[in-house]
């Protein structure tokens, strides 16, 4: 329990296993105070009063860190981490005055709550041969330089990581080594543990198990369709439930919380970043104060959702890091890219699936066919319920009748050359190939390259909360499973379009929010709401207005600067947005996908809640040259507000009428460059916060003239909105 000195705060108690606090044991608290647009975390880091291992032989560590930590110690000058080395405690200098550090220098974000957890140490020219006990249920992790397994009677688990999980100085100077490879294994509170490391620079993190789930934000049960949903557990967070493949509804699920004070929010599949797609699940969040709990119902179907007679397809897509990777001959696999290798060849090709681009995630669990080994595979198959196909590929060879869109940095990551965890970096797969068919509809079709994987993503269903009808402006929309659609306006509408809707649950209310009203931005071209309630549940429904004729708003023209490339655009978002892959640009000259073999990304990440209100919207984008300073000369043929949106620094004498506002966490986020060689979505730079808007607002035909006063920074035209509903 805390208080803010300043009773204007608001204070948020995050406890393990909420919001981004990993839940492991001993693990922390964390206190955030915010007062408007200031934050400040204090901790409250917890401790066990006993010992959680008894070790019998090999060298205990209790404070598992980095060097960069706030517990590493200072040696004869040196900033030291957890030791690797139980024979090198302190710095040894050689006698060319050479320093051995043999400590932890850094350990990746990912695995950082690790921190201030036991550990086994190696010793210089030799294996840890570890022999202990646990007094605590945990995941015993050995981090190591090459892939040669412990040696136990246990099946220890692997996993890759290029980037190295710990990175360590264990040679001369500055030199850092990366420790790319972790082992792992579960084992209960009793056991005694004892293996041999299979190489000389490892180390055993003990990751003991965490709290049980807080009973104010537990799960007091959960149904679906009225029954008890088999197998119920408060700690369990993810629970199954099976559907028909031919489901033209989804389950109810009901749930009721441990505290009667909390909330429940259940939220099915097309709701709230939960895709719809089919068999999909359903979350259940419970919030009880500050604190927040999810829980999930994940559909299955027993039923083949397509038939073909090929043998070599694949019925459960993912990563070799989803949890549903499985384990053969000692290594981590996701999906398997080649259909005549469903294990490991010869010596060791791994041809699976390393990692699935966040947007693309939501299709674990889906049907898939695999490329064969020697190049292009013919498929064919019929679909028994509507779907997508997506064939994701290192070739651009179109498919007739397809769509095809790029992605630089990888739609997919796949590892496809020798060695049982390959230390390659990976192959990127650039291109999606995709088309939609209808139900009892032949699909036949290429894999046009040797690393090539096509995805069937089945249409989902509606729930209880869905549509039965919607009308804008009179026009009757396809509802399906839809969740978002569009509807153009005159550029000089007055006021939006009517909008009606109703729900297919008689017992549901509906409530159309338009501009302007509860929270919902009243800019042009704007967007309303369509939200369904029935109890505790709720479902929202967009529709975005687009209007006709872009010079019919801005009439744009350059007379300073570059005239050779086009900088006004339409549509202003971000990544994932309406399902966007790259946000707005932010380079006027970085229009299409990232440039040249270093990857210029230059897109909008992320948008804050003052600026989300202006998303679809016109925007101008800054040049890529570093002083950025070319004005854009243009007439507004509607009344806006004019936001520049940038970091604090370049020529801002061209804006000295404008209003200013500060957001020290930025207004909007952008990655505008990135290396060679790295890839995933994961692998971004790290973002630049846009931390200033300046905003001036222009009456209909005014003469508008500004420049983005750095290389960081974007033009929105936030525009007037309506003056009501017709209705």
């Amino acid at each position: 329990v805390a208080q803010a000195y300043d009773p204007n705060a608001t204070v948020e108690v995050i406890y393990p296993g909420e919001k981004g606090n990993p839940n492991v044991f001993p693990g922390k608290t964390i206190v955030r105070v915010t007062n408007g647009a200031k934050t400040k975390d204090y901790t409250l880091k917890h401790k066990a009063s006993t010992p959680l291992i008894n070790v019998t032989s090999g060298v205990l560590g209790t404070d598992f860190h980095g060097a960069d930590d706030a517990n590493a110690a200072t040696v004869s000058g040196y900033v030291v981490g957890s030791q690797l080395y139980s024979d090198r405690d302190t710095p040894i200098v050689n006698s060319a005055g050479l320093a051995y550090y043999n400590d932890i220098r850094s350990i990746a974000d990912e695995w950082d709550y690790l921190n201030g957890t036991d550990y086994i140490k190696s010793k210089v020219g030799g294996k840890v041969n570890a022999n202990f006990t646990l007094n605590r249920d945990a995941v015993v992790r050995v981090f190591a330089m090459n892939n040669a397994a412990p040696t136990s009677d246990y099946t220890w688990s692997t996993a890759l990581n290029n980037s190295g999980y710990v990175i360590a100085s264990t040679t001369t100077g500055e030199n850092a080594v990366k420790f790319i490879y972790m082992f792992y294994k579960e084992f209960k509170a009793g056991d005694t543990v004892t293996f041999t490391t299979g190489g000389q620079e490892t180390i055993v993190v003990i990751d003991y198990a965490g709290y049980r789930a807080e009973p104010e934000t537990a799960l007091e049960s959960l149904s679906i369709d009225g029954n008890a949903i088999t197998g119920f557990d408060l700690d369990k967070a993810v629970h199954t439930c099976s559907v028909n493949g031919d489901a033209t509804v989804l389950p109810s699920v009901d749930a009721t919380a441990l505290d009667s004070d909390a909330t429940l929010e259940i939220i099915y599949p097309g709701q709230k970043d939960n895709p719809n797609v089919f068999p999909g699940k359903t979350l259940i969040r419970v919030t009880n104060g500050n604190k927040t709990r999810e829980y999930t119902v994940k559909y299955t179907t027993s039923d083949e959702l397509l038939t073909t007679t090929d043998v070599k397809y694949g019925k459960d897509f993912h990563a070799a890091d989803d949890a549903n990777a499985t384990v053969v001959s000692g290594a981590l696999y996701g999906s398997k890219l080649f259909q005549d290798r469903s294990v490991p060849q010869g010596t060791a090709y791994t041809n699976d699936i390393r990692t699935i681009a966040d947007e693309w995630d939501y299709l674990n669990g889906t049907d898939y066919f695999m490329s064969s080994v020697n190049g292009s595979r013919a498929i064919s198959f019929t679909l028994n319920r509507d779907a997508i196909v997506r064939m994701f590929s290192q070739g651009s060879t179109p498919i007739s009748g397809w769509t095809t869109e790029t992605n630089n940095s990888g739609y997919l990551i796949a590892t496809t050359t020798s060695g049982q965890i390959s230390t390659e970096t990976g192959t990127k797969f650039t291109y999606m190939h995709y088309k939609s068919f209808k139900k009892g509809e032949n699909v036949s079709f290429t894999l046009n390259t040797q690393n090539a994987i096509a995805v069937i993503e089945y249409v989902g269903c509606p729930n209880e909360l869905a549509l039965a009808s919607l009308e804008v402006g009179g026009e009757a929309k396809t509802i399906e499973s839809n969740t978002y659609w569009t509807y153009p306006v005159s550029s000089d509408a007055a006021t939006c379009p009517k909008v009606t809707a109703t729900a297919a649950d008689s017992t549901a209310e509906v409530d159309v929010i338009y501009p302007f009203e509860e929270g919902n931005v009243n800019t042009f071209p704007g967007k309303t709401i369509i939200r369904v309630t029935k109890g505790n549940k709720a479902a929202e429904y967009t529709v975005q207005y687009t209007y006709e004729g872009l010079t019919a708003i801005t009439d744009m023209s350059s007379t300073g600067g570059r005239t050779d490339y086009t900088y006004f655009a339409s549509d202003f978002h971000e990544p994932g947005d309406n399902g966007a892959t790259y946000g707005a640009r932010l380079y006027y000259d970085r229009l299409a996908v990232p440039q040249g073999n270093i990857s210029y990304y230059n897109d909008i990440h992320e948008i804050g809640d003052d600026l989300d209100g202006y998303k679809g919207t016109d925007y101008i984008m800054a040049n890529r040259d570093q002083d950025g300073n070319v004005t854009h000369n243009f007439t507004l043929l509607r009344p806006a507000t004019v936001k520049v949106v940038t970091i604090n620094h370049g020529d801002l004498s061209i804006l000295s009428d404008y209003e200013l506002k500060t957001n020290p966490d930025g207004f909007a986020k952008t990655s505008y460059t990135l290396g060679s060689g790295v890839v995933g979505h994961a692998s971004y730079q790290p973002l630049q916060a846009l931390t200033r808007v300046y905003s001036k607002w222009f009456d209909k035909n005014a003469q508008v003239s500004v420049a983005a006063p750095n290389s960081t920074a974007i033009i929105v035209i936030a525009y007037d909105g309506y003056t009501g509903a017709d209705e």
